[in-house]
């Protein structure tokens, strides 16, 4: 590898973990192969970063020919918003592919999230000070239209492509098309937080559960009509079945005529499809423990466990110093010594002294 004019440095590797780069500076990064003296294939990238960033070169895929960067840890199949090396708000559009500048505008906002698929990004701006959460938010398109604009105290951006927006005093809830034209407007406050409000809505029919201002708690359709008026709060994780709650703090599970299935007595609750039909990990997370049930409150599993956690498709249940992993059905991988293991944002296990990705290590 050959890094600009007059530095040179040679590493044996086709992949650059991190490599700073300076404004306005030209830089030539070259990867050859070379076998017994005589280099047999190059590639170059020619860089000039318009701003302060440090690079990412992800791989070199000889085959194509192509070497694959990435920017400030960002997705190269995306552009990406930031704010500038002095973390004021002067925004900037890159094509993290080339680096180079795509767009930039002077803007009064931050950004708070990635476009997605539909090319849209979450922007925020701190309206005072009156803490950590002062913020109203909005929502731009890749060329920083403003499709949604700032004056909403929170946002979401669901993966079927609405945007569920709320503001207080007076609770008022409303859910945009990508184009950012109102589809409802409802006084009334979400039931759950938008996070756990649009996993719930995007995969069970459309119905958006409210606490609304004179019904209480119900769900409504797209059309602002409520169609289901729930006996006990909570929130759908089927068309028939609801994670429900009889205090602050203890859930159970019922159906959506008001009959319990799951007595209220566990502060956790976690649905899992075995087979066609429902178990659950239930548990007290401020006694740290964890069963897994049937719908008859009957053990699955004769243990019980200190803690639980979920990977992607993993379900990771913490007993006696050791993990014990099930897939999405609860069918059993494999179990590990809680030293072996690490909870990342991904699993490591502790090969040799190496932590690798559990998908890496175990076959399943």
């Amino acid at each position: 590898m050959v890094v600009g004019s007059s530095e040179v440095k040679a590493l044996k590797t086709n992949k650059i973990v991190c490599l700073d780069l300076e404004v306005n500076q030209n830089y030539k990064i070259e990867f050859f192969i070379e076998k017994e003296g005589v280099i047999e294939k190059t590639l170059m990238l020619s860089l000039t970063p318009d701003s302060v960033c440090t690079a990412y070169i992800v791989s070199v895929d000889w085959s194509n020919e192509n070497i694959s960067c990435l920017k400030d840890n960002t997705d190269p199949t995306h552009r990406h918003l930031k704010m500038d090396e002095n973390n004021k708000p002067h925004c900037f559009i890159y094509d993290a592919k080339t680096f180079s500048l795509c767009h930039g505008i002077d803007a009064p906002y931050e950004y708070c999230g990635d476009f997605n698929e539909f090319g849209l990004a979450k922007v925020r701006y701190k309206r005072g000070h009156g803490g950590f959460n002062d913020y109203k938010y909005g929502v731009i398109d890749k060329n920083c239209r403003m499709i949604i604009p700032i004056e909403y105290d929170d946002i979401s951006l669901t993966l079927d492509g609405y945007i569920l927006a709320t503001n207080r005093h007076p609770d008022t809830i409303y859910i945009f098309s990508i184009s950012g034209e109102i589809i409802l407007k409802r006084n009334a406050s979400f039931a759950s937080s938008l996070s756990l409000l649009e996993d719930c809505w995007r995969e069970y029919d459309g119905l958006v559960s409210i606490n609304d201002n004179y019904e209480g708690m119900c769900y409504i359709n797209l059309d602002n009509e409520i169609v289901l008026n729930l006996k006990y709060p909570g929130y759908r994780y089927d068309d028939n079945l609801c994670i429900a709650f009889e205090s602050p703090y203890y859930k159970g599970v019922t159906d959506i005529e008001g009959n319990v299935i799951i007595s209220f007595n566990y502060e956790e609750i976690y649905p899992i499809m075995k087979e066609g039909e429902y178990i659950y990990i239930v548990g007290a997370k401020r006694d740290k423990y964890f069963i897994v049930v049937d719908s008859n409150e009957q053990q699955v599993i004769n243990a019980s466990f200190e803690q639980v956690e979920f990977r992607d498709d993993i379900i990771c249940l913490l007993r006696e110093n050791e993990w014990y992993f099930y897939d999405r059905n609860f069918k059993f991988i494999t179990k590990y010594k809680q030293e072996d293991i690490r909870l990342w944002r991904w699993i490591g296990v502790n090969v040799n002294g190496r932590w690798l990705p559990f998908d890496k290590v175990v076959n399943y």
